[in-house]
């Protein structure tokens, strides 16, 4: 892996670099400061209508289980999860999913695996509330259903195909 030979502040005034994984995938390493821009600024410009507060996992897509588990396993030390498809970053409950693709790779599939999952409390009032506004009529229908776990899921696309999952935290 290639790392800088120095580590300096960003344009917020924290502590990066980046790194690209063997999948072409642009990772950026961050150590928050103090001082920092991002420090000084949190929580305050999130508006109270946000539909989440917690990105519950991101999603990508790889084509390499061997080298996908060498890397973010050993490289990283990020421990694997059921068929090391989901990897736990940290003691909390942070983590991403490795999406290993059984079709053809194509744009379409990038689209579907490679995704962000939003936490929300709620999918179904969520779900209605979104479908509700005017500008829903021009993306595509949201598609919603229940885990084997009992949760809500939904996935919305955006303009450009990319996914959205909402998803509620694990029942208490």
């Amino acid at each position: 892996m290639k790392v800088p030979a120095a580590v300096s502040k960003d344009q917020t005034g924290d502590l990066s670099f980046e790194v690209i994984d063997p999948f072409g995938f642009t990772i950026q390493i961050v150590q928050y400061e103090p001082d920092s821009r991002t420090a000084l600024g949190k929580g305050k410009h999130m508006p109270a209508t946000r539909i989440a507060t917690h990105i519950d996992h991101l999603g990508i897509l790889i084509n390499d289980k061997a080298v996908a588990a060498q890397y973010y396993g050993d490289i990283f030390g990020f421990p694997g999860e059921g068929d090391n498809s989901k990897r736990r970053i940290g003691e909390g409950t942070d983590r991403f999913e490795l999406g290993f693709e059984r079709k053809a790779q194509t744009v379409d599939r990038f689209h579907v695996k490679n995704h962000i999952c939003l936490s929300v409390p709620d999918v179904p009032a969520i779900t209605a509330m979104l479908q509700a506004k005017p500008a829903a009529s021009k993306f595509r229908e949201i598609e919603t259903h229940v885990l084997e776990n009992g949760k809500h899921v939904a996935e919305l696309y955006d303009p450009d195909g990319n996914r959205v999952e909402l998803m509620e935290p694990p029942k208490a």
